[in-house]
């Protein structure tokens, strides 16, 4: 038997709030998962975190208090359709409990519509992002995982 684990963690949203209506929708999702494996968690940002400045770094905001993710594992590999599919409908379905599309890029997912998640991701921090890859990387050679474009 093949283990498979699928970090669609990009499946990891940035949540503005814990209000009712977003752990309405957590436990919603969690009520049919994928796999009697999947998981789901909410990390409590704030703190220390909170107080660094969006233009201090690249994370940009932190103005947001939750993380929430979706870890989708299975065993059978003929079962991947299935799980993948249930794990980004989840995702989708949390989507506007999001916090303007952000995610925590640690759990990138599998890179669904990429340029829209860097952008969403380090919102006014993206424009600065790109002129120093275009300073530093114009060709684009450090380019997997978390990408950003050189500016042109």
């Amino acid at each position: 038997m093949t283990r498979k684990q699928v970090d669609l963690g990009g499946l990891d949203r940035l949540v503005r709030a814990a209000q009712p209506s977003d752990i309405d929708a957590i436990i919603e999702g969690n009520r049919r998962p994928p796999s009697p494996n999947t998981l789901s968690s909410i990390w409590n940002f704030g703190g220390a975190m909170a107080r660094v400045g969006a233009s201090e770094t690249a994370f940009g905001d932190r103005s947001m208090p939750w993380m929430f993710s979706v870890d989708s594992i299975w065993a059978d590999l003929g079962d991947d359709a299935r799980n993948i599919a249930g794990t980004r409908d989840f995702w989708q379905r949390l989507e506007p409990h999001g916090d303007r599309g952000r995610i925590y890029m640690n759990f990138p997912g599998h890179g669904e519509d990429a340029e829209a998640l860097m952008r969403a991701t380090f919102g006014e921090n993206y424009g600065r992002l790109a002129e120093v890859k275009r300073r530093y990387d114009p060709d684009n050679v450090f380019r997997f995982n978390q990408n950003i474009r050189p500016a042109q």
